[in-house]
């Protein structure tokens, strides 16, 4: 491909890119199959004897592990140190 040879750091910024991206959504995958903890915020304003009051409400929440998310991880794992077998069913 002629945009290849011409510009060769673009694709190797965008290879780069690539796999930065394929890391983040590996670890995010890991955190669902584990599971995490996180606070939800809630921001909201009152109106109590004319003046304007704002609350901020802090909740903890857990997010359980994803047993489908671990299944996925292991598969994927599994895959990139086997190579692929294709069975065909008649």
């Amino acid at each position: 491909m002629i945009f290849k040879t011409k510009y060769p750091e673009v694709v190797k910024a965008l290879k780069k890119g690539k796999e930065t991206l394929i890391t983040e959504l590996e670890n995010a995958l890991i955190k669902k199959a584990l599971g995490y903890e996180y606070e939800e915020k809630k921001v909201y304003t009152k109106t109590e004897n004319g003046n304007s009051v704002t609350y901020t409400e802090i909740n903890k929440k857990h997010q359980p592990r994803d047993t489908g998310a671990l299944f996925g991880l292991l598969r994927m794992k599994i895959h990139k140190t086997t190579p692929t077998i294709h069975r065909c069913y008649s």
